[in-house]
Formats: structure tokens, sequence, C-alpha cells
């Protein structure tokens, strides 16, 4: 095995330059026809929506959900820390279709 065979592996940026300024022609041609099949296909292509959830779980602390049924001197404990509910109902009340359904119905306009 040659000892200098790493030397010869290296790029050069030359050679591809070379090749670039012949066929340039090509080069832009194929660049070109991407490029437009790429932007016909952006534009014509159905929309995305993007959904967002968000869950309103109420813990249930019973003794007998917890496993603590016959402990005797265990009190009720508060194992979560549940948002305020009145927050939520707030944040509920605002959302989008709560809102869109009400100017519906209501018939309400910008003034």
């Amino acid at each position: 095995m040659d000892p200098n065979l790493h030397l010869e592996e290296h790029i050069d940026f030359n050679r591809y330059w070379q090749v670039l300024k012949r066929r340039w022609i090509p080069a832009t041609a194929t660049f070109a026809g991407i490029l437009g099949i790429s932007l016909v296909a952006a534009l014509t292509s159905e929309k995305v929506f993007e959904a967002e959830a968000k869950l309103q779980i109420t813990p249930d602390n019973t003794k007998a959900v917890l496993g603590i049924d016959g402990v005797k001197g265990e009190g009720q404990r508060n194992y979560s820390d549940p948002k305020d509910p009145l927050e939520t109902e707030a944040k509920i009340i605002q959302s989008r279709p709560i809102v869109e359904k009400l100017i519906k119905e209501f018939d309400l306009k910008n003034v």
C-alpha cells in the first residue's frame, strides 16, 4: 500500500469549476427545471392546517382510588396541583370555535 495515497485524495475545486464552465447550460436548465417544478407544486398543493388541543383532567383523589382505603389516620391528600377551574373555563369560553359561533349567532360585525 502506498503511504502517499492520502495526499492524492484531496478535492480539487478547480476541476469542478472547469466542468461547470463547460456544462453551464445543462446545469442551469436542470436547476431552473427543479426550481420551477417545486414552485408549481408549492402553489398548487392543498393548504395544511394545524390544530391545537388542551385537556382538562379532574383528578380523583379518593382513598379508594389511591389504594389507602384501609389506612387509619390518613386524611384526604391533594396529590396533584390542578389549575384553577375558573381559569380553565375562561380559556374554553375564549376559544376560537366558541367565539365564531357567538359571532354568527348574534350577527356581530366590526364596529
